[in-house]
């Protein structure tokens, strides 16, 4: 499905509309995107795999390390999906004096 022309044509409408990456944007930064991914695993489905509800444009890092992680469940629960720590007590969090 990743050679058909329809994709080829929304992978290119997506990058578009949305030029940044989703994970980047969510930590402030304005990262170009250069692949757009599936936010659920398609496993081969049509109706999944061109559903514009369905993808968010990321930039490499993104999509080839914190995704994949994600995806093989590697990421610790007590994790953000873009990989912040939840816990208000991990030094991460905590505010910065000075």
């Amino acid at each position: 499905m990743y050679d058909s022309r329809q994709w080829k044509v929304l992978r290119q409408q997506v990058l578009s509309e949305r030029p940044f990456c989703t994970f980047c944007l969510r930590l402030g930064i304005r990262t170009k995107a250069t692949i757009v991914d599936h936010i659920k695993p398609h496993h081969g489905r049509a109706a999944i795999f061109f559903d514009r509800e369905n993808l968010q444009p990321l930039c490499f890092h993104h999509h080839n390390a914190t995704k994949q992680a994600i995806e093989r469940n590697k990421r610790n629960a007590g994790h953000t999906v873009d990989g912040r720590p939840r816990s208000r007590s991990h030094p991460w969090n905590r505010p910065r004096v000075g």
